[in-house]
């Protein structure tokens, strides 16, 4: 973004000390290993990318429940297909609005899925791993509906599904109960206990 604006402006001054720091940054992720968690493998995180990416935007978390277990080069064609739709639909639209909210949601959701720990099953269809994704849902979907309030034909095919999705049951996925309300009650007690958490995690409190 910072690129565009100095082409424009003729500043180079700003987007050169940016792109030093995104590259700083961007080595410290790499190099911020955790060798105690097993990172998932690679397929997994392939088809979270696409289901999560390219078919949760327009259908919703729930409904993505039932594909899961489909064939992953017919989801990935019909995440393609939406995606293609969605850019085609953003030609329309001012770019450096348009850039940065996919910039915003592409960072988050590769740089999530570059240093997640979280389990398999949690970033297919999980409620926690949806912090990774939520920014790029926003992102692609204010991008159907302003190009749709252009009349941009494309856009307007995908906000008819987005708008079925909202209708039929658009929402995160329910948190799985683990009995929080009941468990933590030991929290600040003098005994200790663990308090589990969704997803094999756990609180600890060693009592005072």
């Amino acid at each position: 973004m910072h690129w565009l604006r100095a082409r424009r402006t003729g500043d180079w001054i700003p987007a050169a000390i940016v792109t030093a720091g995104a590259f700083a940054q961007t080595v410290a992720l790499v190099l911020s290993g955790r060798p105690d968690a097993a990172h998932p493998p690679v397929e997994v995180l392939a088809q979270a990318t696409v289901l999560r990416g390219g078919v949760e935007p327009f259908i919703g978390a729930r409904a993505l429940n039932a594909l899961v277990g489909m064939p992953f080069v017919l989801l990935a064609v019909g995440a393609a297909i939406a995606l293609a739709i969605t850019l085609r639909a953003a030609v329309s639209l001012p770019r450096l609005p348009t850039l940065t909210a996919f910039y915003a949601g592409g960072v988050v959701l590769v740089g999530g899925l570059a240093a997640t720990i979280d389990e398999p099953g949690t970033l297919l269809t999980g409620w926690g791993a949806a912090r990774y994704f939520l920014p790029w849902i926003l992102a692609a979907e204010l991008v159907v509906v302003a190009a749709a309030a252009r009349r941009q034909a494309s856009a307007v095919v995908l906000a008819v599904i987005v708008g079925l999705a909202v209708v039929s049951d658009f929402r995160l996925i329910d948190p799985p109960d683990d009995g929080w309300q009941y468990a933590s009650g030991c929290l600040g007690g003098p005994a200790p206990c663990v308090v589990p958490i969704p997803w094999s995690w756990a609180i600890y409190w060693p009592g005072r």
